[in-house]
């Protein structure tokens, strides 16, 4: 099930069988968790690339 499929779905949540609803709730949970960790792993880069970045800087500070 792709997200777009579930966006349309929303605007008649109603009249869709549970069957149906349980498998977007899943498909929406995984995609949550796989962003969260993405984010998460991103989040650290981030701040590996700042700390870097400011190590280098202060070197560089140093030197002028």
């Amino acid at each position: 099930m792709k997200f777009e499929e579930i966006k349309e779905s929303i605007t008649d949540l109603k009249s869709l069988p549970n069957k149906k609803l349980v498998e977007m709730m899943q498909h929406l949970s995984s995609e949550h968790e796989l962003i969260k960790k993405e984010i998460i792993n991103l989040t650290h880069y981030f701040d590996k690339i700042e700390e870097s970045y400011n190590t280098i800087l202060e070197e560089y500070e140093k030197r002028t």
